[in-house]
């Protein structure tokens, strides 16, 4: 095989807007067909032909951004837009894994991040991007550089927070830094990246765009205590220049709020720097820590948002939960569910499991949502104060599911 049939990339919304259901349905079957022939094609094409055929590097990246920006249900609901989703899924895998040289359009912070949005829930895709980091780390470092070069200087203009691309850009660093963490170190490498985000949060007064910045800090000072080789010196070093330009425990200090009093009060960043401190214990550490809570104590007047409104949903009578009863949840999800409820008391511990189920179990991700207010419509408009329901009969557990259920 010399030459593969070339994919079209995903029209944008408003051409697809324009296009009939049949013909819709004719694109699906065209693109999963096409997606087949590349994903089983043999070791030898796949490396020669498939490899470097542009136009299937240029399809995936437009459907991974289609589908993560874009209000798109033809492209989620549906056997077809299922079974396109997981395709794209492994031909990806192929090109990031067994091609000799992967398309360095496929190695773009911007589209690892989309893939993030694409499939929050999947520890495949976890799988895919450790990988993917230890085989394209200096590609996908380079590519992070860039961006976060081109955030800075938009978020330096002022009234940047009317800019809808660099918000967009900053929640999907968050998405990527809190699936792949070494992607967060480098971000947090350096003073510049958390010195904008400092100044911007002063100069930019509405709360909305706030919590995005803060989101972004906290998923990223969080993951220099994770990894193989987590960075305390460094996550030390970026909360003592935070606490500088603050001004905590000097007559200068801020009598407002900061980005850094926005982080203690609205996340849990000192539990987590707590329980690494009582397993690593330092002075210089645990010294940083006092202080910071004697600042968190201080600031809280400044903020209440983490006190999130209650949405009360119409129960009915007959309504039978979905949810397992409080017995039956594992020690561990109960763990991670009073994670959040420390940071957001008003949420239902019921809700909280919905939250955790999105999002693979990651109580970072959940929170950096809730921080930023980006949590999808569907989960938003659910009730927010739903409980767990008491204990009435033992269920059974069910089958194992297939691994490639985990990308449905």
């Amino acid at each position: 095989m010399e030459k593969l049939p070339p994919l079209a990339p995903v029209p944008p919304p408003a051409v697809q807007r324009r296009i009939s259901h049949e013909e819709w349905e004719s694109f699906l079957d065209a693109w999963i067909l096409l997606l087949g022939i590349r994903i089983e094609a043999p070791d030898s094409v796949f490396k020669e032909v498939v490899s470097k055929d542009e136009s299937t590097s240029g399809f995936l990246s437009s459907f991974y951004q289609q589908l993560a920006t874009a209000n798109a249900p033809e492209l989620r609901t549906g056997a077809k837009a299922r079974t396109l989703r997981k395709r794209c899924f492994l031909l990806t895998r192929r090109l990031l894994l067994d091609a000799p040289t992967s398309p360095s359009e496929m190695l773009d912070w911007s589209v690892l991040g989309a893939m993030c949005c694409c499939y929050p829930s999947s520890a495949a895709l976890k799988r895919l991007l450790s990988e993917a980091w230890d085989r394209h780390h200096e590609a996908i470092t380079l590519s992070l550089k860039k961006a976060k070069s081109l955030v800075i200087k938009r978020l330096s203009v002022p009234n940047s927070s009317g800019d809808l691309e660099v918000t967009s850009d900053v929640r999907l660093l968050t998405i990527l830094c809190s699936a792949l963490p070494p992607c967060g170190q480098v971000l947090m490498a350096g003073s510049d990246f958390i010195d904008t985000l400092s100044d911007t949060y002063q100069s930019e007064k509405r709360v909305d765009f706030r919590k995005v910045l803060v989101a972004n800090l906290y998923v990223g000072l969080t993951s220099l205590l994770k990894g193989t080789t987590p960075n305390l010196s460094l996550l030390l070093d970026q909360l003592f220049s935070l606490k500088a330009s603050a001004g905590v425990g000097t007559p200068t200090a801020k009598r407002e709020p900061t980005i850094l009093s926005d982080l203690v009060c609205s996340s849990d960043l000192l539990a987590r720097l707590e329980r690494y401190l009582t397993v690593h214990p330092q002075k210089r550490g645990e010294d940083l820590l006092s202080s910071l809570r004697s600042y968190r104590d201080d600031s809280k007047a400044f903020h209440h948002r983490y006190q999130k409104q209650r949405k009360k949903a119409d129960k009915g009578k007959g309504r039978v939960s979905d949810l397992p009863t409080v017995e039956n949840m594992h020690v561990h999800k109960m763990s991670l569910v009073t994670q959040v409820q420390d940071l957001f008391p008003d949420l239902g511990s019921g809700y909280i499991v919905r939250l955790l189920d999105l999002y693979g179990d990651n109580p970072e991700t959940v929170v950096a949502h809730l921080l930023d207010d980006s949590l999808p419509p569907e989960l938003r408009d659910l009730d927010q104060s739903e409980q767990l329901p008491a204990s009435q009969t033992t269920p059974r557990p069910g089958p194992p599911l297939p691994p490639e259920a985990e990308l449905g």
